[in-house]
This record gives C-alpha cells, sequence and structure tokens, in this order.
C-alpha cells in the first residue's frame, strides 16, 4: 500500500495505490505539480522480473495510476529535467537472473526522453552494460549540470545529460 501525506504537519493521508507492491522508487517531476514517477513489481526473488515504471498524477478524483513500460530487473532510476526536455534514466541489476542470488549476468543503464502528456511510447537507449551488481545511485551536480552516479563491482560512472537534443 502507498499513501500520500500532505499539509504542513503531513495530516492529510490519502491512498495512492493498494494493489501493486515491490516500489523502489518514487521520484516527482520538478516541472509537473503532482506527478512522479515510480518503480513498481521490483521483487528479487521472482524471475522472470516484472519491473517496471508507472506514471501517477493527482486528479480530483484521487490518484491516477498508469503503467509505462517494462523494464526486467529495474532497480534505480531519477528524471532529469533540462530546459524543456525531461530525460528518464534507468539501472538495472541484472540482464537476467536464475535464482535471487545468480550475479552472473550484469546490468545496464538505458536513456529515454518523456514526452509531455507521458501518451506517446518511450523508447530508451542502452548507454552502458556490464554493471554486475549494479546498485548503488546518487544524484548530484557536475559543474553546474545535474548528474547521476552509478556504482557496481566495476567501479562509478558519472552520466550527465546533454543541454539539448539537437
Amino acid at each position: 500500500v502507498c499513501y500520500s501525506y500532505t499539509n504542513d504537519d503531513f495530516s492529510k493521508k490519502e491512498l495512492v495505490w493498494n494493489d501493486r507492491g515491490g516500489c523502489m522508487s518514487i521520484i516527482p517531476f520538478e516541472n509537473r505539480k503532482g506527478e512522479f514517477l515510480a518503480v513498481n513489481e521490483f521483487y528479487l526473488k521472482v524471475t522472470p522480473s516484472l519491473s517496471k515504471i508507472v506514471w501517477g498524477k493527482k486528479t480530483d478524483e484521487g490518484w491516477k495510476i498508469k503503467d509505462l513500460f517494462s523494464l526486467p530487473y529495474l532497480h534505480r532510476f531519477d528524471i532529469y529535467s533540462v530546459g524543456d526536455i525531461d530525460y528518464i534514466i534507468c539501472a538495472t541489476i541484472a540482464r537476467n537472473k536464475l535464482n535471487k542470488e545468480d550475479w552472473s549476468e550484469p546490468g545496464q543503464v538505458y536513456v529515454g526522453i518523456l514526452d509531455k502528456d507521458l501518451s506517446e511510447p518511450i523508447e530508451l537507449k542502452q548507454i552502458v552494460d556490464g554493471s554486475f551488481r549494479n546498485h548503488g545511485y546518487y544524484r548530484s551536480e557536475n559543474n553546474g549540470s545535474i548528474c547521476g552516479y552509478f556504482s557496481s563491482d566495476q567501479g562509478v560512472i558519472r552520466i550527465t545529460p546533454p543541454l539539448s537534443v539537437d
């Protein structure tokens, strides 16, 4: 079950969802009030993986939740807003797993661009492969630009979105 708490003292409680689990992250949009993306159905013991990104939007009737796309073993993600562009960056812990302890196949990092109303399919492009036990993520800035640091057995990589898609 997921709840939203609002008001200055967090006294207003609203149900966001009660029919899904495996939520690893909830990331609000910087420029879209009352909207977020979240990982759902991340269960390390479940093979094949059912991990997916869902979109949440606050409406007058409550919270609307929509499945956007599946990405097996999706563990960490973020939204980078650069100008008018919202990038989604997604990191998986593995390509596939036979069981919870299986780390024989590496994880990847993907990036895509989100359209304004999230009505178009999201095209993900793989930008990193070969990240074994790709678990850690930290959002930061580097030289005044937003970036993310992803860690795995191979070390830490920094990913910075472009200033434009041109």
